[in-house]
């Protein structure tokens, strides 16, 4: 289960592309798309973001 995680990348679409595939057999789904950002999970939760930035990814991540 993913909770809280946030990824930056200079390369918004091609991650997301990747985490698209890579997380549609555990039931995840790109749920928001603000262009330099987007969500996935599962249902209304939205626990994985994906945005424009450059430097380290700062993560938060919570498992329940």
């Amino acid at each position: 289960m993913l909770d809280h995680v946030g990824l930056r990348t200079t390369k918004v679409n091609e991650l997301v592309a990747f985490y698209e595939k890579a997380l549609a057999p555990l039931g995840y789904s790109k749920l928001r798309d603000f262009g330099v950002a987007a969500g996935f999970g599962r249902g209304q939760e939205v626990p994985l973001w994906i945005g424009e930035g450059q430097g380290p990814s700062s993560v938060h991540l919570a498992i329940s």
